[in-house]
């Protein structure tokens, strides 16, 4: 095992000296990438990232990339578009700013129910028991074991039906003996709707997300679907006042 992992760095590491990365995007010239985030860090990280970006492809927006899709507009040679899931602040505290700097577009769908402060994501409330849970197993002493048994545990339920998952998720913070906050811990925070109109004023874009963030492959009834697509698109409408084009 340890030398078919010294092989992979070896092999690895040739490729990029042979120039292989910039091979392989001069044949894929002509594609669309879709380059998807969900949380930021470190400024500095994004930054560089963004460079690359620039010096490498040609960011487009996701109105650009429908339009081509839609009535053939063309999209200029190794396009690139930026999407952010979910609609977590760090999006305008770090990477409305450094996109800005750089004149990257992009389309963040957001989960309109996280922003009106009617629930936090349930992925980020699994985290959260797991790590703060009193009633936790030995082997999960530590955070970053804790860490992992949330990871897993959220990769099962994502295979459960809506109804059995909402079940598992409301029994969770008591057999792990801890209380979740009402509201997001600020970790966790969403975007704020001001904050929102004033990004979508500034060029970012804006879709819809659902309105609670579930598996939508394991919600039942059409009903439901409606519910959360397009009853999403509708309650961020109200909010920006204009039209909501994209569902991611």
């Amino acid at each position: 095992m340890a030398g078919a992992s010294i092989l992979k760095r070896v092999a690895k590491a040739g490729f990029y000296k042979a120039g292989g990365l910039g091979m392989a995007r001069w044949m894929s010239r002509k594609g669309l990438r879709i380059l998807m985030y969900h949380r930021f860090g470190d400024r500095d990280d994004l930054a560089r990232q963004c460079a690359h970006i620039r010096a490498h492809y040609a960011p487009v927006s996701m109105a650009q990339v429908a339009a081509w899709l839609e009535r053939g507009d063309p999209l200029p040679q190794n396009a690139l578009a930026v999407t952010v899931d979910d609609g977590y602040r760090d999006f305008y505290q770090v990477a409305y700013p450094v996109l800005g700097e750089y004149g990257i577009p992009a389309t963040v769908y957001l989960v309109s129910e996280f922003l009106d402060r009617k629930l936090w994501l349930w992925v980020d409330q699994v985290r959260y028991a797991f790590l703060q849970g009193k009633a936790l197993p030995a082997d999960l002493g530590t955070p970053l074991a804790r860490e992992q048994a949330a990871l897993e545990m959220v990769e099962a339920v994502k295979r459960l039906p809506n109804a059995e998952r909402l079940r598992l998720l409301a029994r969770l913070p008591d057999q792990l003996q801890t209380c979740l906050p009402r509201e997001a811990p600020p970790e966790y925070e969403p975007l704020r709707w001001d904050e929102v109109r004033e990004m979508a004023a500034g060029g970012i874009e804006f879709g819809a997300h659902s309105r609670t963030h579930p598996v939508l492959s394991r919600v039942v009834g059409a009903e439901e679907l409606a519910r959360e697509i397009a009853g999403s698109k509708r309650q961020i409408e109200q909010h920006l006042d204009r039209p909501v084009d994209h569902f991611c």
